[in-house]
């Protein structure tokens, strides 16, 4: 453990940890590669926050729009910041 008490990554725990950051749209199904693709191209963005567990944003400019709970995967985050998207984020067949 470090002094302030997290433990230190390695060099390539940080890269892969960067390239999950970063690559997050990749790691998706099929069905949710469009769904944010979709949200992406309404003007959203799509954020994953690697530390305790993958938290997940989806942000408009500088306003968070729904963010996820840290979940141990990432897709559980990804569903919950995507369910908890206000209703005109959705066309009405979406959120049917």
């Amino acid at each position: 453990m470090s002094p302030g008490g997290f433990e230190d990554l390695t060099d390539g725990e940080i890269e892969r940890q960067a390239d999950l950051e970063q690559h997050w749209l990749e790691r998706l199904d099929e069905g949710g590669q469009e769904r944010a693709r979709r949200l992406q191209d309404s003007g959203l963005e799509g954020t994953l926050h690697i530390g305790d567990g993958f938290r997940f944003r989806w942000l408009r400019g500088d306003e968070v729009l729904a963010e996820s709970d840290f979940h141990a995967r990432f897709p559980e985050a990804y569903e919950e910041a995507t369910a908890r998207l206000p209703d005109e984020e959705w066309t009405p067949q979406e959120r049917a």
